[in-house]
């Protein structure tokens, strides 16, 4: 994290909780708002952002990535994944573009491999990679009335769902969500002014509760502990728009196709809840009840309080899961159940 925003955080009354892979905001010191309010606002931690400039940068993205960079401008973002020739998803991340630069927000812990990756292929096109992490900070804010209160404090007008705006304060992005959910990318000097505007009207709140709503939401974040075992469909990023199958020809896309239109999915992403007291981290193992092979990995979670947790978890055998007939647990033996949660949307039986 930013040093100087690291610092202004806490002089705010951040608390961190830090480990050798993570550092998270616990809680904040004089949380709440006076007056009242439902508004939210937290620094999002864990991100990290790689920047592609150049005459060829987005035919050099169009090559790579599994979504349609025809599908957005400065007015607009798009989920979506880079996967390797075997169709694996390496990262998955949102996409902006501002000022003619293409901007990849992504797990911090995977923005080294995915500059590695990439190298190999832009050295033959007329564009320029760099990661750009420590010039930005990520703040989230929401609530019933968060457009509203945006319009009012920042003059950010209502964006549609993943639409962006640049504005004085940084890339302000609307999140598909049922609450009015916006993420700003901002410089830290930005960053700080933005803070300054909204946090006298919000409740801060740690930064696991963004992530919650990203698990509610269902939308995955590939980590280093996952990354390469999964193709984009057992992520469930074909029912949130983060695959295009209408674009032309990129890295491990005949593979992620011919599983669209031939195969089956014998393995999707779920919603669970954990009550066993483990902390569930990317890439822990789950398993069917009686059996020693595992049945699936936790790719998200955060805890929800009093030892609960809720994650996403890609299983197999889904048609048994999503009828409930078998039980999962994060354990293979003497484990609290698992509970399986709704998602936004729907999975499809196949």
């Amino acid at each position: 994290m930013n040093p100087e925003w690291r610092q202004f955080l806490q002089q705010q009354g951040a608390v961190f909780e830090e480990t050798s892979a993570n550092i998270e905001i616990c809680r904040f010191e004089s949380a709440k708002a006076e007056p009242e309010t439902d508004h939210k606002l937290t620094a999002i931690t864990q991100k990290g952002v790689i920047a592609v400039t150049g005459p060829h940068a987005k035919k050099f993205l169009q090559g790579q990535v599994t979504c349609n960079l025809d599908e957005i401008d400065e007015r607009s973002s798009v989920l979506g994944a880079l996967c390797n020739y075997q169709g694996k998803t390496i990262c998955t991340f949102r996409l902006l573009l501002d000022q003619d630069t293409y901007y990849l927000i992504l797990h911090a812990s995977l923005t080294e491999t995915v500059i590695t990756y990439l190298k190999k292929y832009i050295a033959f096109s007329k564009a320029e990679m760099s990661d750009v992490s420590d010039q930005f900070v990520h703040i989230g804010c929401w609530g019933k009335e968060a457009d509203q209160l945006l319009n009012t404090q920042l003059a950010i007008p209502d964006m549609p769902e993943n639409g962006s705006y640049c504005s004085k304060f940084g890339v302000a992005i609307r999140i598909a969500d049922t609450t009015a959910r916006i993420e700003f990318m901002s410089s830290t000097q930005s960053g700080i002014q933005l803070w300054n505007a909204l946090s006298s009207q919000c409740n801060k709140v740690p930064s696991k509760e963004w992530a919650l709503m990203d698990i509610r939401n269902g939308t995955p974040s590939i980590h280093i502990e996952t990354s390469e075992q999964f193709i984009p469909q057992m992520l469930n990023l074909d029912l949130i728009g983060a695959i295009s199958f209408k674009k032309g020809c990129y890295t491990g896309q005949e593979i992620i196709a011919r599983s669209h239109y031939l195969g089956k999915q014998k393995r999707r992403l779920f919603r669970l809840q954990s009550s066993s007291g483990i902390a569930p981290t990317p890439g822990l193992e789950i398993f069917f009840e009686g059996k020693a092979q595992p049945a699936g990995k936790v790719i998200n979670a955060a805890t929800t309080g009093e030892g609960n947790h809720e994650l996403l978890a890609v299983v197999k055998a889904q048609e048994e899961v999503q009828k409930q007939t078998k039980a999962l647990y994060l354990e293979p033996e003497n484990g609290k159940k698992l509970r399986l949660l709704s998602l936004p949307y729907a999975i499809p039986t196949e």
